[in-house]
């Protein structure tokens, strides 16, 4: 399914290159003098709607928070090469807790990660719900993808490629016909992990 999607979810040309010029942006920002591989890691926080949608769903009421991001983040940089540079892209659709909780998170534990060699975070939402088109091809461009739930952040993992971190939703007994769309990939995509 992933390969079909691949194929089927092409980007017009005019968004490729929105964000491939957007990525080249936030790489000269946060790495203006490193000369080696810098690895795009797409975070997808969605919050804004789906919180009803867990709890019905799932009975779960307690969505992605910070904690899992950071979490997803580790890992992700763990699974890397050391001589590779991390820089985690972020889009939601709830800007405001993007840019003052998650950002800002993700910042600190990356610079306090000494151990698994540290990534940079940025905030690259377009900010404008009704154009989601520009955030999912961003996405898309990265080459690793973090994410808890939703199609959305699924659409954009699937067409990346590369490893994916997913949300495994807190609830006892874990159920395999109760899992997310995104923790049923992540039980059967090679690279794809499910966090708590």
């Amino acid at each position: 399914m992933a390969d079909r999607l691949r194929k089927e979810l092409v980007f017009q040309p005019l968004l490729r290159k929105a964000a491939q010029a957007e990525l080249r942006r936030l790489r000269k920002k946060h790495f203006p003098t490193f000369d080696g591989e810098v690895v795009y890691g797409a975070v997808h926080a969605r919050r804004t709607d789906y919180h009803a949608q867990l709890e019905l769903l799932y009975n779960v009421s307690q969505p992605a928070g910070v904690p899992f991001f950071v979490s997803a983040a580790a890992w992700l940089r763990r699974a890397l090469e050391p001589h590779e540079r991390l820089l985690l892209v972020v889009v939601s659709d709830d800007a405001v807790w993007a840019q003052e909780e998650l950002v800002p998170a993700l910042r600190a534990a990356g610079e306090a990660d000494r151990v698994g060699g540290g990534w940079a975070a940025a905030w690259a939402g377009n900010g404008d719900p009704l154009r989601p088109e520009r955030d999912l091809a961003l996405l898309a461009a990265c080459n690793h993808t973090v994410f808890a739930y939703g199609t959305f952040g699924l659409s954009a993992a699937l067409v990346a490629g590369g490893r994916g971190i997913v949300y495994q939703l807190a609830r006892e007994p874990l159920h395999p016909t109760l899992l997310t769309p995104s923790e049923q990939f992540a039980r059967h995509m090679p690279g794809w992990v499910a966090l708590r």
